[in-house]
């Protein structure tokens, strides 16, 4: 796995909103590998500095695409 300190060179998520009821999360390319190899060491918490129902819903969709669970989601409204 390439990792870095670079912060253009982490891995990124990002989402497309189409319309009001069709979104696109694009992953990018082994971030599946990256939390597969992960969570075999360490306990994954997600943080995100957005509201909890917007990363909550982000964060159900990555969970959905990668086939694997979270244990901690957290948003700027858990401080």
């Amino acid at each position: 796995l390439k990792t870095s300190l670079y912060k253009d060179e982490l891995p990124q998520i990002e989402e497309v909103s189409l319309s009001k009821d069709v979104n696109i999360l694009l992953l990018r390319k082994d971030f599946q590998l990256l939390i597969q190899q992960c969570c075999r060491y360490y306990e994954i918490i997600v943080w995100t500095s957005s509201n909890r129902e917007y990363s909550e819903a982000l964060v159900d969709q990555v969970e959905n695409c990668i086939g694997f669970s979270f244990a901690h989601k957290l948003s700027i409204e858990d401080q």
